[in-house]
């Protein structure tokens, strides 16, 4: 995941409309999805190559661990974003 292009980003670094915020926000959300599913089928492909004798068992591991750190940072934001939800829905108006 490239935490730079989150930044850039940032909904509070760019102070627009609230509905350009919650499109750029969507966008990166979407973006980091797809991210997370190249990642998966990464970790596939090498380790369909290793089985086949064809690929460095260093380089899966190399790729899987990437691929968990991304899935974990992406769970992280998720809880976050649920966190931040959950607060806003006590709030009283």
């Amino acid at each position: 995941m490239k935490i730079s292009t989150l930044s850039a980003q940032n909904p509070a670094s760019q102070r627009t409309g609230g509905a350009d915020a919650g499109a750029r926000f969507a966008k990166t959300i979407a973006d980091l999805a797809a991210q997370v599913t190249g990642s998966a089928v990464a970790v596939e492909g090498a380790s369909k190559a290793v089985a086949l004798g064809s690929a460095d068992p260093t380089e899966v591991a190399t790729t899987i661990a990437q691929a968990e750190l991304m899935l974990e940072s992406v769970v992280s934001i998720r809880d976050k974003v649920i966190s931040l939800y959950n607060e806003l829905v006590r709030t009283p108006i």
